[in-house]
C-alpha cells in the first residue's frame, strides 16, 4: 500500500492569534470579530484553486487510523504541546510543519531536545492552528493506487487556512481536488467529518445547514439538496453511505 498523507492536528485542543482588523484570539469556532465580518460584509471565500473537476473514479477516502506518510501541523500557539506531537510523531512518519520561520521552529525544537531526523518545513501564510478543520483529505484511486487530496470550502473567514491544502499537495507533488466551484461547491470543516475507509462517512446535520443556501451570515452559501450533497461526496470521495446525526447542543 502507498503511504498516506494525513492533515491531522487534533480539533478542540488549541487556540491561536490572527490579525483581522485587530489582534484577536481565534477559537476553534468563530471569534466575535469574525462573526461581525460575516454579518456585515459579503466575505468572499477563496474558490479558484486546485483541480475543480473530480478525480477519475472509483476513489476511496482513507480512514483516519490508516498508515501515514506524513502528519502536518501548523506551528503557532501552544508550542509546548505541538513540540511533543512533533517529537513522537516523527518516530512513525514525516512531520511537515507549516510555519512563518523554519529557523525559529528548528531552534525551538533543538532547545527542547527534540531531534530533527524526520521533520520538514514549509514557510506559508496561515490564520490559525486548527489544521484538522482546514487540511485536505487523502483519497486513493483504485483502492490503494494513485493518491490525491480533496479539500472543501472552509466554513471560517480564514483565507490562508482555506488554501493550505494546496501547499501540502505541492510539497508532496500530489494533486489537490477542490470542491470550491459550482456545481460541486461544498462548505465543510474537518471537525464535522469521520470516515471508515470503506465508503461510510459520518457528520452532523451541519453539513446540510451550511449547504442549503440559507446559512446564518450575509454571504453566499452553496445551494444543494441532501441528495446532491451525497452525490458530490460519492463522486469526489467515494462515499456511498453518508450518515448524518443531530447537531450536538454544545
Amino acid at each position: 500500500m502507498n503511504s498516506i498523507l494525513s492533515k491531522t492536528l487534533f480539533s478542540g485542543l488549541f487556540l491561536t492569534a490572527v490579525n483581522l482588523n485587530a489582534q484577536v484570539v481565534l477559537p476553534k469556532g468563530l471569534s466575535d470579530a469574525e462573526m461581525n465580518l460575516l454579518e456585515h460584509s459579503h466575505y468572499a471565500f477563496p474558490t479558484t484553486r486546485g483541480l475543480t473537476s473530480p478525480p477519475a473514479g472509483p476513489v476511496r477516502t482513507m480512514a483516519q487510523w490508516e498508515e501515514l506518510q506524513a502528519l502536518v501541523v501548523t506551528y503557532t500557539g501552544f508550542e509546548s504541546i505541538v513540540r511533543q506531537i512533533i517529537d513522537h510523531a516523527q518516530d512513525e512518519c514525516i512531520v511537515l510543519v507549516a510555519c512563518s520561520d523554519s529557523n525559529d521552529v528548528k531552534n525551538d525544537l533543538i532547545t527542547a531536545g527534540i531531534p530533527l531526523t524526520n521533520v520538514k518545513y514549509i514557510e506559508v501564510p496561515f490564520n490559525s492552528i486548527w489544521i484538522r478543520d482546514y487540511g485536505g483529505h487523502t483519497i486513493y484511486q483504485n483502492d490503494v493506487g494513485t493518491r490525491g487530496l480533496v479539500e472543501w470550502i472552509y466554513n471560517r473567514p480564514r483565507p490562508d487556512d482555506d488554501v493550505m491544502p494546496d501547499e501540502h499537495g505541492a510539497f508532496f507533488s500530489i494533486p489537490v481536488y477542490s470542491t470550491t466551484a459550482g456545481p460541486n461547491d461544498i462548505m465543510n470543516t474537518g471537525g464535522n467529518w469521520m470516515v471508515d475507509g470503506a465508503g461510510t462517512a459520518f457528520a452532523s446535520e451541519l453539513i446540510l445547514d451550511e449547504n442549503d443556501g440559507t446559512g446564518a451570515y450575509s454571504l453566499s452559501y452553496p445551494i444543494h439538496t441532501e441528495a446532491q450533497i451525497d452525490n458530490i461526496f460519492n463522486t469526489w470521495m467515494g462515499i456511498n453511505r453518508y450518515i448524518k446525526m443531530d447537531v450536538l447542543p454544545y
